[in-house]
């Protein structure tokens, strides 16, 4: 699965996907209502701390955002990640693995890229949204102009 309609549908017309690394899943539910009255019903909880699978299960057990998980780099943590209630997965690269395991579990997938060549790979694969990284170091809106 590349991007499911209901992610395409919530990302669309977004300027931002909010990524946040948690450390407290009871501090999830106040997050989400935040986002949510910002205008932002969209959370990618990043596996950068060794709480974050719990923080995504609080997350997406609050109903009120479309969760995903972020900093994706293995089939496992795909894994890990959907059976906590991950609806999308993104990572830093674009990684065949991680993709592999995402049409597997038939989870939306958005693949990270740098360069004109990792875009162009994205689209070969059949990808037609990507994650910018790490965006500032590399130029960010500048660049994404003339990548796009």
């Amino acid at each position: 699965m590349l991007l499911s309609t209901e992610v395409t549908q919530t990302l669309h017309g977004l300027r931002v996907l909010p990524a946040v690394s948690l450390r407290d899943a009871t501090q999830s539910a106040a997050l989400c209502d935040a986002f949510v009255a910002g205008g932002l019903p969209v959370v990618e909880v990043t596996l950068r701390t060794p709480e974050a699978l719990s923080c995504l299960s609080a997350v997406a057990a609050t109903g009120t955002v479309l969760p995903g998980a972020g900093t994706v780099l293995s089939p496992q943590q795909v894994q890990d990640a959907v059976t906590a209630g991950a609806r999308f997965i993104v990572s830093p690269g674009l990684s065949p693995a991680v993709a592999a395991e995402c049409r597997a579990l038939a989870v939306s997938y958005i693949p990270g890229a740098a360069t004109a060549t990792e875009v162009m790979a994205a689209l070969e694969l059949g990808f037609s949204v990507v994650k910018f990284f790490p965006a500032e170091s590399l130029g960010g809106l500048a660049t994404i102009r003339a990548l796009s």
